[in-house]
């Protein structure tokens, strides 16, 4: 007997309400139709799901990143999959769908920011690698100006 069928589908602003019934832990937080319709229409935005049945038991996030003075590149924003199906290589073909996605809008590499202590997701990224990995720091900002 064979496991569930699982299948990957681009969410676009058609088809958002496949994400009527995201599995726990797939999304940081509760979904927002108004959100998630902005992300649905936003040039150069990509949002794959993978789903069994009715139920996006896992989801890829990217976006082109443009540049003045080098080609764009895909910047990989969040990847997360259901426990219950972790470690049966829906995240890697997720992260395919979004490089292909990324090939397809003309970037030129891609990247990706994940804990130091994450290591099932520096494992999955170092399958697709092309350079070594290198430690970076990671600065989240305030919008508010300072005083």
């Amino acid at each position: 007997m064979h496991g569930p069928m699982i299948t990957l589908t681009q969410i676009t602003h058609a088809n958002t309400h496949l994400l009527a019934r995201p599995a726990p832990d797939v999304f940081d937080e509760a979904i927002v139709p108004a959100r998630l319709a902005a992300f649905a229409a936003a040039q150069g935005h990509f949002m794959t799901v993978a789903m069994n049945d009715d139920v996006a038991i896992g989801q890829i996030r990217a976006m082109v990143q443009h540049q003045p003075d080098a080609p764009p590149v895909l910047y990989i924003d969040n990847l997360a999959v259901a426990e219950a199906y972790q470690g049966k290589g829906i995240a890697r073909r997720l992260v395919q769908a979004a490089l292909a996605w990324g090939a397809d809008m003309g970037c030129d590499g891609a990247w990706v920011a994940t804990e130091l202590d994450n290591h099932p997701a520096l494992a999955l990224y170092r399958a697709f690698e092309s350079e070594p990995m290198e430690r970076v720091a990671y600065c989240q900002l305030r919008l508010a100006p300072l005083t």
